[in-house]
This record gives C-alpha cells, sequence and structure tokens, in this order.
C-alpha cells in the first residue's frame, strides 16, 4: 500500500491498509509516523520524494519476507492502537478528562449553567 501524500491527518485509508496486513510505504505527514511507529510498522519517506518513495517501494518489492514482516506489524499496531475496544476507551478516559474539567451540564462547574 502506498500512501504518497503531501498533507494528511490519520487517514483512514492507511488504518484500512494496517488492519488488512499489507506492507506500507507512506510520506511522513500528519499523523502517519504516529500510526506507523516512527516507520517501525511501515516505510516512511519524505513528502514529496519520489525518488525514496520508489526506492521504498523496490526495497518491499525484492524482500517479501520483509513486507509480510512489516504487514503483520501494522496489522498487529492497528489492533491495539485503532481496535474498537482502545476506541472505546480513549472516548471513555476524554470524557472523564472533560467532565472532571467542567463538570457535568447544569452544575456549578458548568461555565453555561445560570
Amino acid at each position: 500500500f502506498a500512501l504518497p501524500s503531501l498533507s494528511e491527518g490519520l487517514p483512514l485509508a492507511l488504518l484500512e491498509a494496517m488492519f488488512a496486513a499489507r506492507p506500507i510505504v507512506a510520506s511522513a505527514v500528519g499523523d502517519v509516523p504516529v500510526a506507523l511507529a516512527s516507520g517501525a510498522v511501515g516505510l516512511l519517506v519524505p513528502p514529496g520524494d519520489s525518488a525514496a518513495l520508489a526506492g521504498a517501494l523496490q526495497r518491499l518489492l525484492v524482500q517479501p519476507f520483509e513486507a509480510q514482516r512489516l504487514g503483520h506489524s501494522a496489522q498487529a499496531r492497528a489492533a491495539a492502537e485503532y481496535g474498537i475496544g482502545r476506541m472505546v476507551q480513549r472516548y471513555a478516559e476524554l470524557y472523564g478528562r472533560l467532565l472532571a474539567r467542567w463538570g457535568e451540564p447544569g452544575s456549578a462547574a458548568d461555565p453555561n449553567a445560570s
């Protein structure tokens, strides 16, 4: 899977490729390096560097076992960091922090309460 973007946030296509255990070559933009664990589970190239992109793709083509290892590592990271259980946990933590900071709606801590 190749993601030669110049600008991204956290692309859904990247997460789908990770869950599908595809070897990944992607531009180091946005949260892509975070998702790919700074290159530990996929190859990162500088944005706009077509020679680096071609070199990384060729590396995976001539090293199929490395490509397979990266794909499986990406799948494991996706399951651990972006699976439904982890996402529910993150939202619960976020709501907990917001409630601790702002309080229940209508409570004395609510800045909109009268």
